[in-house]
């Protein structure tokens, strides 16, 4: 077996003269039995970006001899981008039109950096695609265009740019149907792509059609295998008495759900008491799915496979079958249900004194909506007592954890979303804010201590769990927010997470506040699932983990199932070796981290899909908006009645001649001054909604093309805002 890494020792070391694969093989002593191995394994470094062949076929390693591996982003101009793993976008290198080969949006390619280094707008360096490592997709959507006998497709999106010929006459797609397709040839410059049709949806704009797209476009798991069905029934027919017993019995204490209107399955509820001393118990119970769901069962290994159930805005994927999700673990109230609770005792001041874990079931008390919560807290909602004495000890006792959570440095970013009213034919019928108000918080501070302490107590025994890390941002990127903040009119003492959560509560409710909070958001790492123990740099949190939704998270249910080995059987997991059981661990993070933002980005596209939609007859309409992205060729608009982002490009611009400036934060005009810069509250009128390509154009109102100084806008008092965010 040869070892992975000696190649890459090899490739690293300063003896390393570049090589071709020959060359080392006889460096590494590969003999001709292993030749084929060695092959394949070089193959596999490639794939994964670890090793580059230059123009000469040698073998090197990224970064050698102005050779990087990025990830490639294409401009509908012709020209494109390559991201670099973990750099900001300041050190994206450019592509200029005829050098990137037929690579799409979001391939691995590999770039070799220009000697002459800066391109054309000097902006960052420039290179030339060299070679495409690997395709992110392989299937694609489009709008089938039937003439006659000739058939071409039009791909939606801006992965792909310009039609693409069909050489299958024999296709059943009509004109207009919308189709997944796989490419045979990637378009280049000059050269027309070709593809074949492997399904038809169905006509452009029929009920159900842009949802069917954008789960072919994400790959989701749709339905259930029929075993996996079978394995939950066979759950449900048999769950009875005996499954309650040696569990504590909760069913007496008043306990809560709160959740959204259109909830429909409940995985968590509270119960607060109030103890002599002053001090407070919280009760965080959360439906018991590891006891139907157990580890390498059918129905365990379906769950694994979908990562995360998937909340499209017309239509759920579940990670469970419902009659699991639900029904038998759903928390619904008055029904006996079986939960994992976490007890966490506080002093009167909200410091956590101890905590202990136990399987229970409950019988919950009453089901309560966030807007219900809010009207009792206010007296305008008559309750029982019992449910409205629960009520205020929540908020009572979550606004103690909130503020001790800001005391130790936690950064909460208030990034706006929006809720898409869907009318009976999938159609988007009104688009409304989301809110998340005080109720959420009550919920989010409940889980957030639930999550923490099921983390801790797994730490504490050492055992290896999927935890939820968010890694320290890089300090350059934090000073580059400063430095943006500074251009906005607010000092910042310096890069420490209380002087940046000061510069949020500074500007919230602001005009600013999207392009600050964002700004902040694209200076910080993503949040993912891993096996290491770096805590969550925003939750201010050394050790974290998702527990409190196992009926849609998979790494919820990993905890689930880990709990249970350590609470019913001492000894850990069964004898599996330690090295092994690490590994699997670590696969299931890294499927999940995939799992989760293929899901966010099928929700978000389907949400910007129907946006555009819901606009496309609105063209002409006058809509206020906050200038969201700066860019050489123009500037990103969002509206701040929809959150629908569209482009002023600088063509449009005609009153000046305007120029990126300010470290790309701002277009000035060089004759009149006048100054458009992030943050900025402008009014912007829609003058054209692309649906298949996902654009939206906008056109600056002429009351609002005037100059604009840094730090102008008035600032509004913080209040307190915050939502169940997914941590």
């Amino acid at each position: 077996m040869i070892d992975p890494q000696h190649v890459l020792d090899l490739l690293g070391s300063k003896s390393y003269r570049p090589s071709k694969a020959a060359g080392v093989a006889r460096r590494l002593g590969v003999g001709p039995d292993e030749e084929s191995e060695f092959e394949a394994l070089l193959d596999r470094l490639r794939a994964a970006g670890q090793v580059i062949r230059d123009d000469g076929g040698r073998l090197i390693l990224p970064g050698r001899h102005g050779y990087l591996v990025g990830t490639f982003k294409h401009h509908p101009r012709g020209f494109g981008f390559v991201r670099l793993p973990e750099a900001g976008r300041e050190d994206d290198i450019f592509v200029p039109e005829g050098d990137c080969l037929d690579a799409a949006t979001g391939d691995t390619v590999v770039v070799k950096l220009r000697s002459s280094g800066a391109h054309r707008r000097g902006k960052g360096p420039a290179g030339a695609i060299v070679e495409i490592v690997k395709r992110s997709r392989v299937r694609f959507v489009g709008i089938a265009c039937v003439k006659g006998r000739a058939c071409t497709i039009e791909p939606e999106g801006t992965e792909i740019h310009g039609a693409l010929a069909v050489r299958d006459v024999g296709s059943r797609a009509a004109d207009g149907d919308k189709v997944v397709f796989e490419i045979v040839r990637y378009p280049r410059s000059g050269r027309r792509g070709e593809a074949v049709i492997t399904e038809v949806l169905g006509p452009q704009g029929a009920p159900g059609v842009e949802t069917e797209a954008v789960i072919r476009t994400f790959d989701l798991p749709q339905a259930f295998p029929d075993p996996v069905l079978n394995e939950a029934r066979d759950w449900a027919a048999a769950f009875g008495p005996k499954d309650l017993a040696g569990r504590e019995d909760l069913t007496g204490e008043t306990i809560v759900t709160i959740d959204p209107v259109s909830a429909k399955d409940y995985d968590d509820a509270i119960s607060v008491r109030r103890k002599q001393s002053g001090g407070w118990e919280l009760g965080v119970h959360i439906a018991d799915v590891s006891h139907f769901v157990r580890r390498g069962c059918l129905l365990d290994g379906e769950a694994r496979l979908r990562g995360t159930s998937v909340y499209l805005p017309t239509r759920v994927l579940p990670m469970l079958p419902e009659i699991l999700s639900n029904g038998l673990c759903s928390l619904q109230a008055g029904q006996p249900r079986l939960t994992k609770s976490v007890f966490i005792s506080y002093t009167a001041e909200g410091r956590r004194t101890r905590s202990r874990i136990a399987h229970s079931y409950i019988r919950a008390t009453k089901r309560l909506t966030y807007k219900q919560v809010g009207a009792i807290l206010a007296g305008r909602r008559p309750c029982e007592e019992p449910v409205k004495s629960l009520i205020r000890r929540m908020a009572e006792l979550a606004r103690l954890l909130r503020a001790g959570r800001f005391r130790r440095g936690a950064v909460e970013l208030d990034m706006p979303d929006v809720e898409l009213e869907i009318g009976p034919g999938g159609q988007v019928v009104n688009i409304v804010p989301e809110i998340h108000d005080f109720p959420h918080q009550i919920i989010e501070e409940c889980m957030l201590a639930a999550n923490e302490v099921v983390a801790e107590y797994l730490s504490g025994r050492g055992l290896c769990y999927v935890r939820r890390i968010h890694p320290e941002p890089d300090e350059k990127s934090l000073e580059g927010f400063v430095a943006f903040a500074a251009r906005m009119g607010h000092k910042v003492g310096g890069t420490g997470r209380a002087s940046l959560q000061k510069v949020l509560d500074a500007v919230r409710d602001s005009p600013a506040s999207p392009a600050v909070n964002l700004a902040l958001l694209k200076s910080f790492k993503r949040a993912e699932y891993s096996i290491r123990a770096e805590g969550h740099y925003a939750l201010a949190m050394d050790h974290y983990c998702h527990f409190t939704s196992p009926i849609r998270r998979y790494p919820d249910l990993q905890v689930h199932q880990l709990l249970d080995d350590v609470l019913r059987k001492p000894g850990g997991r069964g004898g599996a070796a330690p090295d092994a059981v690490r590994a699997d661990v670590e696969a299931i993070a890294r499927h999940a981290t995939f799992a989760e933002r293929r899901a966010d980005d099928a929700e978000r596209l389907l949400t910007r899909i129907k946006t555009l939609e819901f606009l496309a007859d609105k063209v002409g309409q006058v809509l206020e908006g906050v200038v969201s992205g700066v860019e050489e060729f123009g500037l990103f608009i969002q509206s701040t009645r929809y959150l629908a982002e569209g482009l002023v490009h600088i063509r449009e611009m005609t009153d000046d001649r305007y120029v990126l400036r300010e470290g790309g934060f701002a277009l000035v005009g060089e004759r009149t001054g006048r100054r458009y810069h992030l943050g900025q509250a402008v009014k912007a009128r829609i003058v054209r909604v692309d649906v298949p390509r996902r654009q939206l154009d906008y056109e600056l109102v002429a009351d609002d093309r005037k100059a604009s100084r840094p730090g102008r806008a008035k600032r509004k008092p913080a209040t307190a805002k915050g939502g169940r965010r997914r941590r």
